[in-house]
């Protein structure tokens, strides 16, 4: 990952607290790595039944399912804190990688994000799971 942030470090962005980076349902035409900051995950973000899926921290990486398999976005990404510093990836970016696999490892690759979008509809039926206390949440 560390070789993806330096080749890409130009298309750093800094965000303020409540802004949206993606919808779901949008087309995933980026993956974002967090530099600074925290991104709450969200299934039916400002909704009745609005679903806090995940918390993403510096380091990690959001939106990277739907760059890789071109599918509509099963999420919406909300920023949580004033100064949040991201990285935006080009999708093309990662399929060019994935290209350049053996293709053994490309299909991996795919059936492991396969894997991932069953588990998150797994999550989001089941109720989802905070992975942050109650008292760290976004602000109303």
């Amino acid at each position: 990952m560390a070789g993806v942030i330096k080749s890409v470090e130009q298309n750093r962005e800094k965000l303020k607290k409540g802004t949206v980076l993606f919808e779901e349902g949008e087309p995933g035409d980026a993956f974002y790595i967090v530099k600074t900051g925290r991104i709450g995950i969200y299934h039916h973000y400002q909704k009745e039944e609005e679903l806090e899926i995940a918390v993403i921290e510096p380091t990690q990486v959001l939106g990277e399912v739907a760059a890789i398999d071109g599918k509509p976005r099963t999420a919406t990404a909300v920023v949580l804190e004033d100064d949040t510093h991201v990285i935006q990836v080009e999708a093309k970016m990662i399929k060019n990688q994935l290209m350049q696999c053996p293709q053994w490892l490309a299909a991996i690759v795919l059936d492991l994000v396969e894997r991932l979008r069953r588990t998150d509809e797994l999550l989001i039926k089941a109720g989802g799971r905070s992975l942050i206390s109650s008292s760290e949440k976004r602000e109303s």
